[in-house]
């Protein structure tokens, strides 16, 4: 049984997300903790809600880099407020100094070999970072548990962003449970490769011409054998569900814990974490 204090949900990719009732949806948009995690934004319209919080840890990728810049875009679109955790070393690579002729070359040079490199995509020369705020997060494996106590310490990053999510949610929100929605892990295909809002908006085409889909050897073998890529093992090493108990030790010790809200995630299918819905 979850706890009575409050609750941060974070919010992947996965199809459960789909399933949301209108119910759900409306005490998701009202609720004042939720963290979404990497392209979510470009396709909230699909699952209908907005979230508080937008999270990025990657930052070497040309992928990394549409995914922020797309997002950074929305963010100035919609009236709610969002605030955007973002690598800092991507928002390094990003930003341009207006006030130096230097910074404006660079910057005009990176974009132009970043638009061959990365089927035409044009970055914009000057970014709007106002709502963003700067993390770190660094990969490790799972004998060397760093768990980050503040956001100047580097979060814990261990097969995919979703560790180091709730490693930022523990810290956002120091005294909640954290409820995992969209976390599936049984299938490879994200909410928004499933079902396209109709009549969907432009900005979709345009995300399908920039080819935003990974290929690494991972990624096909997550295709091929049909489960999350963060759930694969890789390099021989377990998928990110081998972190969460080490996560929901560490958590437990607080006197909290992690939860999923979808019922079919292999998480709690496999006994990871146990389901709690998101209405009481």
């Amino acid at each position: 049984m979850i706890s009575t204090h409050e609750q941060v949900y974070i919010l992947g990719s996965g199809p459960s997300l789909l399933d949301l009732s209108a119910v759900e949806r409306e005490h998701l948009n009202a609720h004042p903790a939720t963290i979404a995690i990497n392209k979510y934004l470009m396709y909230w319209e699909v699952v209908g809600v907005i979230p508080r919080a937008m999270f990025a840890a990657d930052y070497g990728s040309g992928i990394a880099k549409v995914v922020a810049v797309e997002t950074l875009k929305l963010m100035r679109q919609l009236e709610q407020p969002i605030t955007y955790y973002l690598n800092q070393r991507l928002i390094d690579q990003l930003r341009i100094n207006p006030l130096s002729p230097r910074s404006w070359v660079r910057g005009w040079r990176y974009r132009r070999r970043f638009a061959r490199a990365e089927n035409g995509y044009q970055i914009p020369l000057l970014l709007d970072f106002s709502q963003t705020r700067p993390i770190r997060a660094e990969r490790r494996e799972l004998d060397d548990f760093q768990w980050a106590e503040t956001l100047e310490q580097p979060l814990w990053h261990y097969h995919g962003s979703l560790t180091a999510a709730i490693n930022l949610a523990a810290i956002l929100y120091p005294h909640a449970d954290i409820v995992l929605l969209g976390v599936d892990m049984m299938g490879y295909q994200a909410f928004y490769e499933l079902e396209a809002r109709q009549p969907a908006p432009p900005r979709y085409a345009a995300y399908a011409r920039h080819a935003l889909v990974k290929n690494t050897e991972h990624h096909v073998r997550s295709r091929t054998e049909n489960v999350h890529v963060t759930a694969v093992r890789e390099d021989g090493k377990p998928g990110v569900q081998a972190a969460i108990p080490l996560i929901r030790a560490r958590l437990q010790a607080e006197g909290r814990d992690l939860y999923s809200g979808t019922r079919a995630s292999l998480l709690v299918t496999e006994g990871y974490c146990d389901y709690v819905p998101i209405l009481p």
